[in-house]
C-alpha cells in the first residue's frame, strides 16, 4: 500500500467540497476538515498540544482575571478569590462571599481599582480588598424651622450626602423643603449609614427661595443633629443631586473616565470619574436587543447587540453600524500593542481596529454553529502566537484558534457532530 505526503496545512475549511481541499499555485497546501488536539504551526505542520496539570480546585470556578501585580481574581461558587503564585505554589485567598453562585463575572481596570459585576452586584477591588462600588443613598434629613436665628424668612431646601475617607460622595438624599420665619433657624436631623467607609455627612442648603444647594457643613458620621443659624456661604455645590447608584450588569468597562455597565439591552454610563454614580435621566443608551459585548478602543466604543455598532469619541458623532450581526455573550481580547482586538461573532472570529473598523476573519472558510457564549485569550507557546476562542452553542464546546497571520482553525472536542 503506497502512502502520499500531504501538507503544508493551511488551517480548517468546512465550506469547500472534498475535491477542493487542495490549493495549488504559489502557496500550495491542503485544508483540514477537522483537527483534534493539535496546533497548526506557521510552517503548516501539525503539532500535538501539551497536557495540563491541575493547580487549584473549587466549585463553579469562573471569571479568571489577571491583575497588574501578577496575581489574579477568580470566582469560586459565591466567593471572589485572589490567586497568587510564589515559589511554584498557587494560593487562593477568599475576599468576599457575596457573588451569585454560578453567575458569570465581568471585570475592568480603572484608576480607582478593578471593578467587577456578576449582574446582581457591583464591587471594586483595590488594596487587597473587595468592596461595594456604590454607597447607600442617605434618607431625607428631618428639617424643622424655628425662631432665634439670623435666616431671612422664606423657603429653604436641604439635602445630605455620605462621604468616604477618600472624599468620595454618595448620591444626594431626597431634598427636604421648609418655610422659615424671618430671623429664624433650621434644626436638621441627620441620616446615618452602616457602611464602614462612610466617614462624614455633608449638609447642603439652598439660599432663601433658591434652587441650588451649597455645602453648609461637613460633620463626622454619627452626628445626629445640627442647627443652622446663618445663611450658608455659596461654596461647593451639590453635584450628586438627582443622581442614582450605578447599577450592576453583565458587562463592566471603563472608557474616557466613565464606568460603563451593560445590563440587558441598556448601557449605563457613570458620571466622569465618579464610577459609582449616574444620572438616570441622561446616562444611558438603549439598544434593540441585549448588549452582549462592550469594548473600548482608542477612537471610540464597540457595542454589540442585534448588530455591531461603533460609537466615536467625538462629542455628537453618530453611532455607525460596522457589521450586520451580533456576537455571543463574552469578552474580547487584545493582541499586543496596536494589534487590535478580537472577539467571537455570530459568524466567526472578528478583528476590530483602534479606529473603529471590524472584519470577520472566517468569511468563506468556516461555517460555525451560532454560539451562545464565548471566551478568548492570546496564547503564546513554542514560538507561536494564537488567538484561542472557546465557544459554546449547546451542551459541550468547540475550540477555535487563529495563528499570528490569522488563518482561522477549529479543533473539535468530541461534542459536535456537524463535521467542524
Amino acid at each position: 500500500m503506497s502512502s502520499k505526503r500531504i501538507g503544508p496545512f493551511l488551517g480548517l475549511n468546512n465550506q469547500a467540497p472534498a475535491t477542493k481541499m487542495v490549493r495549488g499555485g504559489d502557496a500550495p497546501g491542503h485544508w483540514l476538515r477537522s483537527a483534534d488536539n493539535v496546533d497548526v504551526t506557521d510552517a503548516g505542520t501539525l503539532r500535538r498540544r501539551q497536557g495540563w496539570v491541575k493547580r487549584a480546585g473549587g466549585t463553579q470556578m469562573r471569571g479568571l482575571f489577571a491583575l497588574a501585580d501578577g496575581s489574579a481574581l477568580v470566582a469560586d461558587y459565591n466567593q471572589l478569590c485572589r490567586l497568587t503564585y510564589e515559589d511554584g505554589q498557587l494560593s487562593k485567598q477568599a475576599l468576599m462571599a457575596d457573588l451569585r453562585p454560578g453567575a458569570p463575572i465581568s471585570y475592568t481596570d480603572t484608576p480607582m481599582g478593578t471593578y467587577l459585576s456578576d449582574g446582581y452586584g457591583l464591587w471594586v477591588y483595590r488594596a487587597g480588598q473587595a468592596l461595594r462600588a456604590t454607597m447607600d443613598v442617605p434618607n431625607a434629613p428631618d428639617v424643622q424651622a424655628d425662631t432665634g436665628g439670623s435666616l431671612p424668612g422664606g423657603l429653604y431646601q436641604v439635602a445630605c450626602t455620605f462621604v468616604q475617607q477618600d472624599g468620595t460622595q454618595s448620591c444626594a438624599s431626597v431634598v427636604a423643603q421648609v418655610s422659615v420665619p424671618d430671623k429664624g433657624l433650621l434644626r436638621i436631623g441627620l441620616p446615618t449609614s452602616l457602611q464602614p467607609l462612610a466617614a462624614a455627612v455633608n449638609v447642603y442648603v439652598s439660599p432663601v427661595d433658591g434652587d441650588v444647594l451649597f455645602l453648609a457643613e461637613q460633620l463626622p458620621m454619627g452626628t445626629t443633629q445640627t442647627t443652622l443659624y446663618v445663611p450658608p456661604m455659596e461654596g461647593s455645590r451639590c453635584f450628586t443631586l438627582h443622581m442614582a447608584p450605578m447599577p450592576a450588569g453583565q458587562i463592566v468597562r471603563q472608557h474616557q473616565g466613565r464606568l460603563l455597565v451593560a445590563r440587558g439591552a441598556v448601557v449605563f454610563t457613570s458620571q466622569p470619574y465618579a464610577y459609582g454614580i449616574y444620572d438616570p435621566a441622561e446616562d444611558f443608551m438603549q439598544f434593540p436587543a441585549e448588549v452582549t459585548l462592550l469594548e473600548p478602543v482608542r477612537d471610540g466604543l464597540f457595542i454589540v447587540a442585534d448588530k455591531t455598532y461603533f460609537l466615536p469619541n467625538e462629542q455628537g458623532a453618530p453611532m455607525t453600524e460596522v457589521l450586520p450581526y451580533g456576537a455571543p455573550r463574552g469578552a474580547a481580547v487584545q493582541r499586543g500593542e496596536g494589534g487590535g482586538i478580537y472577539w467571537m461573532g455570530e459568524r466567526g472570529l472578528v478583528h476590530a481596529t483602534e479606529d473603529g473598523q471590524a472584519k470577520n476573519m472566517n468569511d468563506g472558510v468556516l461555517a460555525l454553529p451560532k454560539p451562545h457564549s464565548a471566551a478568548l485569550l492570546v496564547r503564546e507557546q513554542d514560538g507561536m502566537e494564537q488567538i484561542v476562542a472557546a465557544t459554546q452553542a449547546r451542551p459541550g464546546a468547540s475550540l477555535a484558534q487563529a495563528r499570528s497571520f490569522m488563518d482561522a482553525q477549529v479543533i473539535k472536542q468530541g461534542v459536535l457532530s456537524d463535521g467542524i
